[in-house]
């Protein structure tokens, strides 16, 4: 993936993922959950939001703070958690293809200077 593409890619990932947290929300609100759980899913519903209004690039995220990067990281790893790769075999490939994008856009956030040292 190209730069641009990556940073296109991660606005329609990160857009993916609030609408799971939208979801998410309205599913533990219509179960009375715990205020605490509520509260969690209004925070990052909040913080995904501001992130999405606020940038156009990954290198802008780094811009709003270690917040924010935690919280897209969490939303990212999140989608990735919830990725559904069908069974059918056409299907199947377009699925692993996707689920590829969405670990590289997941290893972007990972510090790899460390593992260079060594």
């Amino acid at each position: 993936m190209t730069e641009k593409e990556q940073d296109q890619y991660f606005i329609k990932t990160l857009k993916a993922s609030l609408e799971l947290y939208k979801e998410a929300y309205e599913y533990e609100k219509q179960h009375k959950s715990s205020k605490a759980i509520m509260d969690d899913y209004e925070s990052m519903i909040s913080s995904l939001e501001d992130i999405l209004c606020n940038i156009k690039s990954i290198d802008d995220l780094c811009e709003m703070g270690e917040d924010a990067i935690t919280d897209a990281f969490e939303a990212i790893t999140g989608y990735a958690e919830c990725f559904i790769i069908s069974a059918n075999e056409m299907q199947r490939k377009k699925d692993l293809e996707e689920y590829e994008k969405i670990n590289e856009l997941i290893y972007l956030f990972c510090d790899t200077d460390d593992e260079e040292d060594e």
